[in-house]
């Protein structure tokens, strides 16, 4: 019983990110502990048109250049402050 547990922990922690949302509903409905691999592989599989597309609209921002700027922390990216103009005069 513990292995099963230990492994489908393993199983789920090693999945992508755009997961993340039906592992926490596994985590949540403690399917974990009684749930095999099989039984898991089906949940996630009846979600994988979902999943597909997080990851689709990852890839695109991730791909578009403008977005990937917006998203981003750079300095530079954004406008700079407000200069008071008497301090040129």
């Amino acid at each position: 019983f513990p292995e099963k547990i230990a492994s489908n922990l393993k199983f789920l922690n090693n999945l992508q990110p755009e997961w993340s949302r039906y592992v926490t509903i596994v985590y949540q409905t403690k399917y974990l502990h009684t749930a095999d691999y099989t039984q898991l592989y089906d949940f996630l599989k009846y979600n994988q048109k979902e999943v597909d597309e997080l990851k689709a609209e990852r890839i695109a921002k991730i791909q578009d250049p403008l977005a990937l700027m917006a998203n981003s922390n750079n300095p530079y990216a954004s406008p700079a402050p407000h200069q008071d103009q008497s301090l040129f005069n």
